[in-house]
Parts: C-alpha cells; sequence; structure tokens
C-alpha cells in the first residue's frame, strides 16, 4: 500500500472532494447529476468510508474501478479488511454497518474478495493534488500544524498518521 498518493493538478476538468459515503449511491448519483459531472474530465475525491450503514455498499465499493473516482482508505473499509483477513479487529465490523456482507450471494463475495479486496487494500491514507489540496479520512494525531511539505513528505506524514512506535515494514492496511 501507498500511504501516499501524489497527483496532479485537473488542468481539464474539475475535482470535488466528498465526506463519507457510507453506502448511500442514490445521494451520490443525484450530487454528480445536479453538478453536471463530466465523467471524461472532472474527478471525485472521497476521503474514505465507501460502505456500510447505507443499501448500497457492494456498489460504493465498485466506484473504486472508475478512472474519475479516487479514494483514501477510511476505518470502516479497515475493519472490512480485517474481518475478511481474520485479523482481531474485524469482530468490530458488523457492529459498524458490515451486515451488507452477509446480504451477498457466495458469488458477489467471491468476487468481491478477488478484485474489490485488492483495490481496496492499495487505497492510500492520503492524496495529495500538488499544488492544490489534500484528501484524508481523519485528522492525524498530532500537536504539530502541519503544513503541505509536512504532509507531502512521507517520513513525517508518518510519524503523525500513525501509532507512536509502529514498524512500518510490519504495516498490512
Amino acid at each position: 500500500m501507498k500511504m501516499i498518493k501524489f497527483m496532479a493538478a485537473n488542468t481539464s476538468g474539475r475535482d470535488f472532494v466528498m465526506g463519507d459515503l457510507h453506502g448511500c449511491l442514490d445521494q451520490l448519483d443525484m450530487f454528480l447529476e445536479f453538478i453536471n459531472f463530466n465523467y471524461e474530465n472532472d474527478r471525485m475525491f472521497s476521503v474514505g468510508d465507501l460502505v456500510d450503514r447505507g443499501p448500497d455498499s457492494w456498489e460504493c465499493l465498485d466506484l473504486l474501478n472508475n478512472s474519475w473516482f479516487h479514494a483514501v482508505k477510511g476505518n470502516h473499509e479497515e475493519l472490512m479488511e480485517d474481518f475478511i483477513d481474520n485479523r482481531p479487529m474485524g469482530v468490530y465490523w458488523f457492529q459498524n454497518g458490515g451486515d451488507w456482507w452477509r446480504a451477498l450471494t457466495k458469488e458477489e463475495k467471491n468476487v468481491a474478495l478477488k478484485t474489490i479486496k485488492d483495490k481496496v487494500a492499495e487505497l492510500p491514507l492520503l492524496i495529495t493534488v500538488v499544488g492544490e489540496f489534500h484528501v484524508l479520512h481523519a485528522e492525524l494525531r498530532s500537536h504539530k500544524q502541519l503544513t503541505d511539505a509536512d504532509l507531502a513528505d512521507l517520513d513525517t506524514f508518518s510519524t503523525h498518521a500513525l501509532e507512536p512506535g509502529l514498524d512500518l515494514s510490519l504495516l498490512t492496511i
């Protein structure tokens, strides 16, 4: 997983940043229609939490297959990964909205495990659109006011984005 994904400024369209989607694809579709979103030139950035709570988590994950859609990893994607990979925190996923997984058919789960799981595993913790803005899921654990340069530097970002003392070579999210 790349912790930071760098992207060039959008010179041919508009960029939008949205909050937690939480499985509510209809609301996103209505918004895209309202703003006359151009799927060829515009880009949508998500702060993560694509899944859980709403009726369309599976369809929201499928957004990752679109070239115009860019997301960082949220805690709900982490909980989903923890459950799928049998990590200890996975036991909390269903009480936090993961019940939609149980409603999937065996075939849909297999597709998710083969395709979407890899895409979710590769989601960065931070997207930097160079010279424009940064996208991340939640606040960083820092007492220091971070600058654009701090966020663009992997060592500084790691210090403030991850728990103290965490060995980056063991990072599996």
